[in-house]
């Protein structure tokens, strides 16, 4: 937290309209939209793709997915000759455009679906 001391506080020296100093104390957007923890939870997608064969393969995927926008984390599960689990976190849901031109931009990897 940041240290802001809200426990000396009343009732009557906050107003409804009295916004929290700082981001991590908000519960509010700037709309006024009340926030929760599922707001930002990440989006998790596991992505079947075919012609990885190696660890190789695996970096290349990983390092052009983590390039693009929103993408948090990725793992690869390598199924050499087959379909290769690639699951990724991200802040928003990817389009299969821009998993596609992650995976040509890193090789001869095809999106062949999702789980």
């Amino acid at each position: 937290m940041c240290g802001t001391d809200t426990t000396t506080q009343t009732a009557e020296q906050t107003s409804a309209e009295e916004k929290p100093s700082c981001a991590c104390c908000s519960t509010q957007t700037e709309n006024g939209a009340a926030t929760s923890e599922a707001d930002t939870s990440p989006v998790q997608t596991t992505y079947l793709v075919t012609g990885m064969t190696c660890g190789h393969c695996a970096t290349a995927v990983t390092n052009e997915l983590e390039a693009l926008q929103d993408v948090s984390s990725v793992q690869v599960d390598v199924i050499s000759g087959g379909e290769s689990s690639v699951h990724v976190a991200s802040a928003k849901e990817l389009s299969a455009e821009q998993i596609r031109a992650a995976l040509a931009e890193a090789g001869n990897y095809a999106l062949s679906g999702t789980r």
